[in-house]
């Protein structure tokens, strides 16, 4: 058995018809499995556990209530654990990334 990484990729969906752009949400998890196929298919699994939905307020009027769902979209990918132990420090995620990704990654969001 190996320790492998899965990206989960999760898609919001809100109840009213805005023109907003669609907001994403990234879950790594850690998944102990014989191959990354085996890792796939337990992290999809997980993933469709993760659909929910709650009620926000709405961004045009800030009083009416919508409903926001979060909903499983796919696994991004899978990466194998390199250490044999799991442990302090141990590193679980890495890949390289280009400067328009890293500017995404250090926009913060707005509170509006």
């Amino acid at each position: 058995m190996s320790w492998y990484t899965v990206s989960l990729l999760f898609r919001a969906n809100c109840s009213s018809q805005s023109n907003s752009p669609t907001l994403w949400e990234e879950r790594l998890i850690l998944i102990e499995a014989p191959s990354p196929e085996d890792a796939e298919r337990e992290g999809t699994i997980i993933g469709r556990r993760g659909d929910h939905e709650y009620e926000v307020r709405s961004r045009s009027t800030g009083e009416a209530k919508e409903k926001l769902r979060w909903t499983f979209d796919r696994i991004e990918r899978v990466f194998l654990v390199e250490d044999d132990r799991i442990g302090h420090g141990t590193e679980l995620f890495s890949r390289y990334l280009r400067d328009s990704e890293i500017q995404s990654l250090l926009t913060p969001f707005d509170d509006e």
